[in-house]
Order: structure tokens, then sequence, then C-alpha cells
């Protein structure tokens, strides 16, 4: 793996290209890739202009694409490998494309991400937020990258009609519900998560009191049964709290909801021990 000097060494000599290049992203033994001028979140539909537009606001739950800023170019002996900037993964962001560079590639990188948080994280123009390693090899590849993704510098058509068309990923939503639902399991801020505005902190609480209030006629009527509430009234009726949820989601788009169970009492959530492996000796 190659240091701070020798991947300035292999710059020069031409075994490795970054447009751009800025001293400040060069890190002991790797380079930071920024933030470029396209993104795409998927419940925006759009590629999103980040230069103009303004930063790239992945909400909680939410899938997008950020195209890098730099434009590499690897010779047939050197590699990549790359991951998120560890500021973002504690916050909750997950990486979901890569991770390797192949020898030969040139082009932007297109870096997919999930933001499994319960806060908005916002991603500016020419930030820091990809850390790309490189290794040398002991050969030349035979047969060097020709995918196709060579050459990409935009966000087109043919990449984001391969995204899913699922806006919110089933499991995000159970994440967000519990983190509603406990402060203890709320993330922790960092100085590129975006505060909500005061007047949302207080949505999911009247939401949960409206569904209190309703319970005494709901459980005459839908007793068992999960309740959507929105702007303090029932909107929506399930057995399955998942697919309630996903239901919501499409209909109303991203918003404070609260889903709540019609029983007597107050319903209980249960998390799992992990397994750990006995070890063997």
């Amino acid at each position: 793996m190659l240091v701070d000097t020798e991947i300035e060494e292999a710059i020069s000599i031409g075994e490795v290209e970054v447009s751009d290049f800025s001293k400040e992203c060069l890190m002991p033994a790797s380079y930071d890739l920024r933030v470029g001028e396209e993104g795409f979140v998927l419940s925006a539909g759009r590629v999103i202009d980040i230069r103009g537009e303004g930063p790239l606001e992945v909400q909680p739950g939410d899938f997008a694409l950020v195209m890098t800023h730099e434009k590499l170019r690897l010779s047939t002996n050197m590699v990549g490998r790359f991951g998120l900037r560890s500021v973002y993964a504690r916050i909750g962001l997950l990486l979901t494309a890569g991770l390797q560079v192949d020898p030969g590639f040139e082009g932007k990188l297109v870096v997919g991400i999930v933001n499994f948080s319960s806060q908005t994280v916002r991603l500016p123009y020419l930030t820091p937020f990809c850390t790309l390693e490189l290794e040398k090899l002991r050969r030349h590849s035979s047969a060097p990258y020709r995918g196709p993704y060579q050459g990409q510098e935009h966000l087109t058509d043919e990449i984001i009609n391969t995204l899913p068309k699922e806006q919110f990923p089933l499991a995000v939503m159970l994440i967000r519900q519990l983190a509603a639902a406990s402060p203890s399991l709320r993330l922790p801020e960092a100085p590129t998560v975006a505060r909500r505005p005061p007047e949302q902190l207080g949505i999911f609480e009247r939401e949960k009191a409206a569904f209190e209030r309703l319970k005494r006629e709901l459980l005459k009527t839908h007793r068992g049964q999960y309740v959507v509430v929105r702007d303090e009234k029932a909107v929506l009726f399930g057995q399955d709290k998942t697919e309630l949820a996903k239901q919501a989601y499409q209909k109303f788009g991203y918003g404070s909801i609260y889903i709540g169970l019609v029983q007597d009492k107050p319903e209980a959530v249960h998390i799992p021990t992990p397994r750990v492996p006995r070890r063997v000796t």
C-alpha cells in the first residue's frame, strides 16, 4: 500500500492521475475524494446539481449516489480501494457500492450510500467524504478494466435506470420508527448533519399523544391492528407494521408519522441479543 510520499511520486511519474489534486486531501496512506458536481437521491428522483443547488441532502432511509469531484486514472499495475470517511460511517451512512477500483480504470467514481441514521445528512460540494487507498501490483494486469463505467464523468440515465424504484428500504423504516420511539437510540450529531427545525421537533410527540387520545375509540373498531397517525388523525390501518409503514411513505412521502398498535397495553419492542459463537480451543 502506498503512503503519502509514494502517492505523490506515483502521480508525478504518471502511474496515477488525480484531477484537481489537493495537498490537503492527502492523508498518511490514502487520498480523500471530494463530493463532486452531481448527486442523485432516490426520493427526489432526479440528478441534483450540488455545485449550483447546494448540498446533497440524504434523508433518513434514503439512497443516494454521489459522484466524486476528482477524475482518476490508474495504470495497469495499480489498484485502488475506497470507503467512506469514518465521520460519515459513525453518523449512520452505509456504503453500498465499490469497493475496488480496477487497474486501468479512468473516470470519476460513483459512490452509493444509504442513510441509516434518524437525521438528514448534508453533503456539500467539495467536502471530503470518501477515502481512496492505492496499492502497487507486482505485475501489470493482462486484462485492465474496460467495463461500462470507463470514462464516466456524469450520472447518466443508464446509471439511474438501473436503481431500484422502492423509495425507502423496509429495514430502514423499522430503524426510523425505533429511533423515534427511543431518544437513547438517536445518533450523535456531527458538523455535517442538519438540525431539524425547532417547529418539527415535537411532531412525533404530538402524533403519539393523538394516538393515545384516539385509542379508546380505535379499540372498538381496530383492536389488534396497527394504525398510522398523521396530522393527529388515524389515516391507515393494517396487520403488518412494515407493510403499513411502506404504504404510508408511498402515500404521504417522507415526513414524521407515528405507527401504534391498538391494544390495551403499550406495545413492547423486542430486540434480539446477537449470538456470539463460542471460541473453539
